[in-house]
């Protein structure tokens, strides 16, 4: 892949190549700071060879959308949020779209979660209650979706705060329907964290899949796997589709029935029975940890991605229940016959002095 050419960026190194969109760390001349390049790309190169060997209705379809997509991050650049990564440039040069941000310096969660297998409970909320802050952002100002959101595109700073990377850089392609075969257009991303409406090629899709998006990466942070790890690209997009991940408590059982329930809401197939806003996940996730007493509910009028819990979680949960109350009354019992024996002694103790 040849380095990019940029006006006023000087290109260090290449960081890693995706499908559509490569990244570089590279210095800002002008203002002697790192930033992080990315180049946006389709199946289309701007090359002589490509020209000659492809319809030129296609070449400029191609050109046409990684325009869109430099536009979508020019609103990103107008959005002011701790939590989306800022947009310092972005615009084409020599055939070439790229887009600038500033260098982060974070990892990502991708990272934090192959260094610690499993993120705990608490961290899971917390980061899930920024990202809706950020999302909710773009979607209520700007009308944006993420369309790529998983561990690889959320960031943690040095000082845990969480932000949001590559707002506005999701392309289409065409892609067969996992049903009937039928090839639609369907905005780009990973298979593994897909709402089932996106991987579909739905004409209307909105914040909902993001959230879906949401609750596969809060699956994968809480038990280590990733959604479907068995299968990928089209494969995967199918199982979102029809088939049901176990349930994060079979997989381990010290995760909270509280995370438990929130995923299997953000992964219902139907978008109709996920959060209604981001607004609402962020309420959600405010009560859960504000209850004192959570009752975890089974079952649901639509299906989610994530199975109820087997009757051995169930049945385990209730005998550890049944032993709790049977010591509490033991202790009780003890108690009783402990205040009687005293009550009997300083009794006999009074009769004795008086005599």
């Amino acid at each position: 892949m040849p380095i990019p050419n940029i006006p006023g960026y000087e290109v260090i190194e290449r960081i890693r190549a995706g499908s559509t969109v490569s990244f570089w760390k590279a210095r800002q001349i002008q203002l002697d700071r790192s930033v992080i390049l990315m180049l946006l790309h389709s199946d289309h190169p701007h090359d002589q060879q490509s020209a000659e060997t492809t319809m030129s209705g296609e070449i400029q379809d191609a050109k046409a959308k990684l325009a869109g997509v430099v536009d979508a991050v020019k609103k990103v650049a107008s959005l002011r949020h701790a939590g989306i990564v800022p947009v310092i440039d972005a615009g084409e040069h020599d055939g070439a779209y790229y887009v600038v941000t500033e260098h982060e310096g974070a990892m990502s969660l991708a990272e934090r979660i192959r260094v610690k297998g499993t993120i705990p409970d608490k961290e899971a909320f917390d980061t899930a209650a920024q990202v809706a802050s950020a999302l909710g952002c773009a979607w209520h100002e700007k009308g944006l979706m993420h369309g790529n959101l998983k561990p690889d595109t959320i960031l943690i700073r040095p000082d845990h705060a969480v932000v949001v990377s590559n707002l506005g850089l999701t392309q289409t392609g065409q892609l067969a329907d996992p049903d009937t075969g039928e090839i639609r257009e369907v905005l780009l991303g990973t298979p593994n964290y897909m709402a089932p409406e996106q991987a579909r090629g739905e004409a209307h899709i909105d914040c909902r899949a993001d959230m879906y998006s949401l609750g596969a990466t809060l699956y994968h942070m809480v038990t280590g796997t990733i959604p479907f790890s068995d299968a990928q690209g089209e494969a995967a997009m199918y199982k979102h589709i029809h088939d049901q991940l176990p349930n994060p408590r079979e997989l381990r059982s010290e995760i909270s029935p509280r995370i438990t329930a929130f995923i299997t809401r953000l992964l219902m197939k139907s978008p109709a029975d996920r959060f209604e806003s981001w607004d609402a996940v962020r309420e959600e996730i405010k009560r859960i940890k504000a209850t004192k007493v959570f009752v975890y509910k089974e079952g649901s009028a639509g299906l989610s991605t994530v199975k109820a819990a087997s009757e051995t979680i169930a049945g385990a949960s209730a005998k550890g229940k049944g032993k709790k109350s049977s010591e509490l009354r033991r202790v009780v019992i003890l108690l009783k016959w402990a205040a009687v024996w005293a009550i009997w002694a300083l009794v006999a103790y009074e009769v004795f002095r008086l005599s």
